[in-house]
């Protein structure tokens, strides 16, 4: 009967990222693979760890592209917009970062998280005018 089995690409690939949590081919993979399974959240998960890993390695600019794509995927996450919006004012990008902020300010609002809308509202107005 294990003859006939056939291996589940997932599980190979958790257990290969588990293995080498740092290598971002692998941890790319196992998202593209969960997300086209439907596994939306766990996904991101998987893609978020991958842009960490891209960071850390020197390429910001991939990582937070990584991020972005995570935003689309979840369009309501504050996790996720929280995390663009760091990996946007590590690359200085000012212009989008004032835009993920004044997306974050809705999601706040909609959360009923008055403080943290505050303060997000006090980093866009610290930015300066915009374009």
């Amino acid at each position: 009967m294990g003859f006939f089995t056939k291996a589940d690409p997932i599980a190979k690939l958790k257990a290969e990222a588990e293995a080498k949590p740092k290598d971002t081919k692998i941890l790319l993979d196992l998202a593209g693979q969960l997300k086209a399974k439907g596994a939306v959240s766990e996904a991101c998960h998987y893609y978020i760890l991958a842009a960490e890993a891209l960071n850390a390695q020197g390429f910001a600019s991939k990582g937070t592209a990584i991020i972005r794509q995570v935003t689309q995927m979840m369009p309501k996450s504050i996790a996720a917009h929280e995390r663009l919006a760091s990996a946007l004012d590590e690359v200085k990008a000012k212009e989008d970062l004032r835009t993920v902020l004044k997306t974050l300010v809705s999601l706040y609002r909609g959360e009923g998280r008055m403080d943290d809308a505050s303060t997000a509202q006090a980093k866009i107005d610290a930015l300066g005018p915009g374009r």
